[in-house]
């Protein structure tokens, strides 16, 4: 049985999947597109990742999968050629994201493994997701127990400020080695350091310093 985001019914991946004997459920999903036992996968469509990766949104789904769960796939779907033609991008940083998206663990939580691939089209994401679900279902998808170290305070500094909205990792890292302190950060009114942010969107970081917590709503 997978589980599947209410939101992937726009793909052929839920009927592909059917058509393969597997039982699909399809419901609003927490976190990610696809639910394999306690396995998580998020699909991107290639040219999906390349506008999450640059608004800084993948970042979140990335910690939100890791935080859940132990071990999360991620798959980039499309044709690569094409879509580098069409937006001017090199092979070599795609390949660094797609790596590098692979370490994005989250700092607590589950601390769960990402694994990152690349699929050319619908059916061979549903393909992974079949033999995923055979593993599953055999029990063979198993994780070594991981020892959770002691937190790199450099790191903490990094993940909070990337918490922040449009703020990614590599933004976070800079605005640090310029100010020194999150205080200087959030002090300073100009945030304009290389190619980071500007006073707009530092406002907009500011004003989440004083806003008020209103805890959670239920509707």
């Amino acid at each position: 049985m997978i589980y599947v985001d209410s939101n992937e019914e726009r793909c052929r991946v839920p009927n592909l999947l059917r058509r393969m004997n597997i039982s699909v459920i399809v419901q609003s999903l927490k976190v990610g597109d696809y639910l394999v036992g306690n396995v998580c996968v998020e699909r991107k469509e290639i040219s999906d990742y390349f506008g999450s990766k640059e608004s800084g949104h993948l970042d979140t789904q990335l910690y939100e999968m890791s935080f859940n769960c132990d071990l999360s796939y991620l798959i980039v779907e499309g044709n690569l050629i094409e879509t580098l033609m069409n937006r001017s991008f090199k092979r070599a940083p795609f390949y660094s994201s797609l790596v590098g998206s692979s370490f994005k663990r989250a700092q607590d939580g589950k601390m769960g493994q990402i694994v990152t691939l690349q699929t050319f089209n619908e059916y061979d994401t549903a393909l992974v997701l079949k033999f995923l679900h055979d593993k599953v279902e055999k029990g063979e998808a198993r994780l070594p127990r991981l020892v959770k170290s002691k937190a790199n305070p450099d790191e903490i500094l990094v993940y909070i400020l990337s918490s922040f909205p449009n703020v990614g990792e590599k933004r976070a890292r800079e605005l640090l080695a310029h100010f020194k302190t999150l205080r200087n950060v959030f002090s300073s009114c100009d945030w304009r350091v290389g190619k980071g942010l500007g006073d707009k969107l530092n406002f907009k970081a500011q004003s989440l310093l004083d806003k008020e917590y209103e805890g959670i709503k239920n509707d």
